[in-house]
């Protein structure tokens, strides 16, 4: 039967068969260190914790008798809090475990907890292990279909600290939206919060868009209505699922598609600026068309370098947000063209149907079927991109035109779909070192226009 106890810290052992250590070890002093070694930071940041702050009194240690007078108990939960009281008490055991700078640290910590140690732990107190098994299971073993600790997800931590008047970055940055009229408060509630707080809170994007946060606010410091825009954005491509989570998962992922929107913006004022019609960030929550005019993509073109080594020109810079295709792309950078020609020629193919692919996947109410449709052939795909990009004015009418003439069934110019699935295909079909420039010059405009 379980009695709970107020045992001195002086009558507690620590579990030298700790779960924590990768083998039982021969005394008290070799667990504690053992401890340490595996979680220097975190045991000094507990204790750090318990000075600041006392044992957390709903989480009671779970002990057993070691002896039959009851005057010594094995901690068979809570080794971590034992240790971090342990550290405290005689930091000698550990320091030389320590870089220069902790050492200091745990000496202060050390004499401030002697002037108020603590004396008695609430302490659980079972048979043997065998009846501690079960609690110590709920507690470690994960959620167990509701039986153990049900972590709190992001909306429940940002709410429990909204009460404390700790409001969260992103909860704050859509505060901000929403009075700024960007963002509709009915659709506010369709935003994911855990993948807006993950864009939000990336010190790239803060720095980006010139905003932090000071004593627990959220600071502007760069233009407003800039990261209006870029935010108003963010919160539209989660709320519609065109952005899931997976696509902002990393780090890597997220400087990219902050990148990519910023870079369409850039293009956007510039088109503004030319007096060509430019569209304004939607509100959240609203329908409108992404219209950008054509004169000054078709100035920003990079030129092109008709005798150039590599398939893609050095000054083409193309900010894609999708891994796979990322790397593919670095590649044909890379990869000289007379040395690896059939591996330029495959990997021109895959680039183009990928970009394709996931052109349609970013604007999914725009086109009748979806890319993995193993109906929907390439050329019919390019030929749905480039009505779309020319009906939203990002490409002219002769680019579009050179896209729909590459696409056609009886075409073998250096750009055509026919051309292309030969070099993957045919294996008596060779690619000319030539032939794989202009493939890429003809289609250079739209494959940026889909890029941009």
């Amino acid at each position: 039967m379980t009695e709970i106890r107020f045992i001195p810290v002086s009558q507690l052992l620590v579990d030298v068969e700790n779960p924590r250590l990768d083998n039982p070890q021969p005394s008290q002093l070799e667990s504690i260190r053992a401890l340490v070694r595996g979680q220097k930071s975190k045991i000094i940041n507990l204790a750090r914790d318990i000075l600041d702050n006392g044992l957390n009194p709903s989480d009671a240690m779970i002990v057993m008798p070691v002896n039959s007078d009851n005057q010594r108990y094995l901690v068979l939960e809570g080794n971590r809090r034992l240790c971090a009281l342990k550290i405290m008490e005689n930091p000698d055991m550990v320091l030389d475990l320590f870089s220069t700078a902790t050492k200091k640290q745990t000496k202060e910590m050390s004499l401030a907890y002697q002037k108020s140690p603590v004396a008695n732990i609430t302490c659980a107190v079972v048979a043997d292990r065998d009846e501690a098994r079960h609690w110590i299971e709920l507690r470690h073993g994960g959620e167990q279909e509701g039986a153990g600790i049900v972590r709190w997800g992001a909306a429940e931590t940002a709410r429990f600290r909204q009460r404390f008047g700790q409001k969260e970055i992103h909860l704050q940055i859509l505060d901000f939206l929403e009075e700024k009229g960007a963002l509709l408060p009915a659709s506010r509630q369709s935003v994911p919060v855990t993948s807006m707080k993950r864009v939000v809170e990336d010190r790239h994007t803060r720095d980006q868009l010139g905003y932090d946060m000071e004593n627990g606010q959220l600071v502007v410091s760069g233009d407003p209505q800039k990261m209006v825009d870029i935010l108003t954005r963010v919160a539209s491509d989660l709320s519609s699922g065109q952005v899931k989570t997976k696509d902002i998962y990393h780090k890597e992922d997220r400087v990219s598609y902050i990148d990519r929107i910023l870079t369409e913006a850039e293009l956007r004022k510039a088109n503004t600026v030319t007096g060509a019609s430019a569209s304004s960030q939607p509100v959240v929550g609203t329908t409108t068309t992404d219209a950008s005019a054509t004169t000054s993509k078709q100035k920003r073109q990079a030129p092109l370098e008709k005798n150039r080594p590599m398939l893609i020109p050095q000054k083409v810079k193309l900010v894609i947000h999708q891994p796979r295709i990322n790397e593919i792309y670095a590649e044909l950078k890379k990869l000289l063209i007379q040395e690896y020609p059939n591996s330029v020629a495959v990997l021109f193919r895959v680039f183009i149907e990928l970009s394709v692919d996931d052109y349609i996947g970013r604007n999914p109410a725009d086109f009748k079927k979806k890319p993995e449709d193993t109906s929907y052939k390439l050329s019919q795909k390019l030929i749905d991109v480039a009505d779309h990009l020319k009906a939203n004015h990002i490409l002219s009418e002769h680019q579009s035109r050179a896209v729909r003439h590459a696409a056609q069934a009886d075409n073998f110019m250096a750009a055509s779909v026919n051309t292309l699935n030969q070099y993957v295909h045919n294996p008596y079909f060779k690619p000319a070192l030539d032939d794989l420039r202009s493939a890429w010059d003809n289609l250079q405009p739209f494959i940026m226009a889909m890029w941009i």
